[in-house]
């Protein structure tokens, strides 16, 4: 009986795009999640996302300068044609949230999405940051061809999913970032109207949390009405 825990719920407003963490798995205890709802609060139709961040150690973010890449570190990014951010994970992944300290001035910076699948290729993606904003997320749709490779890229794990995002025009003002958080999204969604939600249901197939990942929600308009509500369970 010590053991048994409640599910919570809570509700929390969400005034960001993406990039903050809504839950986190603790260090110490499982973390089982039973439900997760994004809420579009406000009165304009927009497309919502579910996703979680991955650990550390599952996924990595470099940055480089035509050279060889380097660990990130909050700051500048893409503040010079062909500064690059590599994004790599044990996994092949589809969602990464940026929060953005400083914004960029009224134009956004330019940039080229590439894969590696034995050679850099070419990716669209559905979601791009507005680097003017505080936040954003890139939200892709992986290819069935993409494999595990660094491309030659001197710093960068070779045993990964690699994603290269490449400055192709610069701004003004710089943008700076202090987080870039690799993830995977658990559902999607274009086109929610107003006041209706994207939830996800884990039912009996409870979603478990390892130490390191977080709950993190997507909303393509940032609006005050926003929200995020959450089920779940900690167990010790």
């Amino acid at each position: 009986m010590g053991n048994y825990s409640y599910v919570k719920n809570s509700r929390f407003g969400y005034l960001k795009n993406s990039g903050d963490a809504v839950l986190s798995a603790p260090s110490s205890m499982q973390l089982r999640m039973h439900s997760v709802a994004c809420v579009n609060g406000s009165s304009l139709t927009m497309n919502l996302g579910i996703g979680y961040s991955l650990n550390s150690n599952e996924a990595l973010v470099y940055t480089a300068s035509g050279g060889a890449a380097s660990p990130f570190v909050a700051g500048p990014i893409l503040s010079a044609i062909n500064d690059e951010i590599y994004i790599q994970a044990n996994e092949v992944f589809d969602f990464i949230p940026m929060l953005i300290s400083t914004p960029a001035s009224a134009e956004t910076p330019t940039y080229v999405l590439e894969y590696w699948n034995g050679a850099w290729t070419t990716i669209a993606a559905q979601e791009s940051p507005d680097f003017t904003e505080s936040s954003g997320a890139f939200i892709i749709n992986p290819a069935l061809d993409w494999v595990i490779g660094s491309g030659g890229v001197s710093g960068l794990e070779p045993l990964k999913y690699t994603l290269r995002i490449t400055a192709s025009a610069v701004q003004v003002t710089t943008p700076e970032a202090s987080a870039i958080l690799p993830g995977v999204l658990i559902l999607y969604r274009e086109e929610v109207e107003a006041k209706q939600a994207l939830e996800v249901n884990f039912e009996e197939n409870q979603f478990l949390m390892s130490q390191g990942q977080s709950i993190i929600p997507f909303f393509s308009i940032a609006d005050a009405g926003n929200c995020v509500e959450l089920g779940y369970r900690i167990n010790p």
